[in-house]
Parts: C-alpha cells; sequence; structure tokens
C-alpha cells in the first residue's frame, strides 16, 4: 500500500476502502494471535497512524498522507507476534 496508494495499479483491484480493511483484518489478526500489552500498544498505534493517513487522503493530501503510512509501517515493522512474524 505505501508504494501505489492512492493510486493503485488496476490490476492489483485495490482501491483505498479496500487496502484499509485489508490492513484492519491483519491488525486484528495481530490482536487474536498477540495479546502481549506492547504488541496492542502497537496496533493502537499503528490504528493511529492509518486514521490519520485515511484522514489525509480524504482532504486530496496525498504526501502527508503516504507519510504517515510509512510511519505505520515503520512501527509495524520490528514486531514481532507469538507464534508469527507481523
Amino acid at each position: 500500500m505505501v508504494l501505489h496508494a492512492p493510486n493503485f495499479p488496476a490490476e492489483d483491484r485495490m482501491d483505498l476502502d479496500f487496502a484499509f480493511e485489508c490492513l484492519e483484518f491483519g491488525l486484528k489478526r495481530v490482536e487474536d494471535i498477540d495479546g502481549r500489552p506492547a504488541v496492542l500498544a502497537m496496533v493502537g498505534r499503528v490504528r493511529a497512524e492509518l486514521a490519520t493517513a485515511r484522514s489525509l487522503f480524504d482532504a486530496g493530501k496525498e504526501i502527508p498522507a503516504c507519510h504517515s503510512l510509512q510511519d505505520a509501517e515503520g512501527i509495524l515493522r520490528p514486531v514481532r507476534v507469538n507464534s508469527a512474524v507481523a
């Protein structure tokens, strides 16, 4: 999503609504797999960045929105979930 949002390639059959839904699905999976407080706090921080990104996309501010997506990715990147890799 960081690479293409909000202009996804046609062959991806993706739009912003579906992309954010997919991200939320993944965050719920992380919560289901690993309920440690640090992981749940990380999920909350990622959700906040994603909410900011969505608001910025909706306002037509693509560059700041993409920066928020990158911030969310940066929060998530180092996390290891119990029994799985996030």
